[in-house]
């Protein structure tokens, strides 16, 4: 089968045709009907992860079902209303839901650092350089080269849009579902870049308040006078705010162009 033809009807799924403009609305849609819902569960999701981090269970355990459950709830939120327990719906099938939510973080973290890679060392060459000279890293500049990276990333990653939802609602194994997100995003590139720049674009607000923030602030300030920079610290804060609303977004977006690409949510028994 060749990756780059049009769409057909061949084959065990059928694909749609994709509209962005019908992506956008019903992502605007589900998520207007379920913002508070979304409030609930991304404190949820922050504090989880911030309790995560620190120990070991929630490095292998809860941080992988909360990537599970994430996209469960912006599937369920783009058909209607969604439920706060979905967020943990993958306890149900512990052992499979971290086997193939850890085999794909592996397998995408190797294909980051195998594309990523090469671009970060270019990039980051002259900030290294300095580094062994004994000069500090340039804050500003690294976030910025890092965004540039994840930028070009987002044209690679536009045909693997499709994984996770295989994954978690369809119960694709993780090759699987990878091959079948490249057939069936074929000849759909274009719009999926199209979306891929909208989100860029999001997230072009808080990086400007972030970077902005991080050059006016000054860590030297002695403990007396550190609270001239709580402003500042307050501007990251909106700028953290921000991010999570696009991730948000994101989330409902994509979920919204599996739903054309690949149709209804079957049916569960019971």
């Amino acid at each position: 089968m060749d990756p780059f033809a049009s769409p057909s009807s061949d084959g065990l799924h059928h694909v749609g045709t994709l509209s962005t403009a019908t992506a956008v609305s019903d992502a605007v849609s589900g998520l207007l009907q379920n913002a508070l819902l979304w409030i609930a569960v991304m404190f949820t999701y922050m504090a989880l992860i911030v309790v995560g981090v620190c120990t070991v269970f929630g490095w292998i355990v809860i941080m992988p079902l909360l990537v599970w459950g994430l996209q469960a709830v912006a599937l369920e939120a783009v058909d209607g209303p969604a439920r706060f327990n979905t967020l943990f719906g993958g306890w149900h099938d512990l052992g499979t839901t971290l086997a193939r939510i850890w085999g794909l973080l592996l397998l995408g973290g190797v294909a980051y650092a195998a594309l990523a890679g090469p671009l970060l060392v270019l990039l980051l060459f002259p900030d290294i350089q300095q580094a062994m000279d004994g000069a500090p890293f340039d804050q500003t500049s690294l976030t910025l080269k890092m965004a540039c990276v994840g930028f070009i990333l987002s044209f690679v990653h536009a045909r693997f849009v499709l994984v996770m939802p295989l994954i978690v609602e369809r119960g694709r194994p993780v090759l699987a579902s990878i091959t079948e997100s490249w057939q069936q995003t074929s000849g759909h590139w274009p719009k999926l870049i199209g979306l891929m720049l909208l989100g860029q674009l999001l997230n072009l607000p808080p990086l400007v308040l972030n970077v902005g923030a991080a050059m006016l602030s000054d860590p030297a300030l002695p403990p007396d006078e550190a609270l001239r920079n709580l402003p500042l610290l307050g501007t990251q804060l909106g700028g953290a705010t921000l991010s999570m609303f696009a991730s948000v977004f994101m989330m409902m977006l994509f979920a919204a162009v599996f739903r054309q690409l690949m149709g209804p949510a079957p049916q569960r028994a019971g």
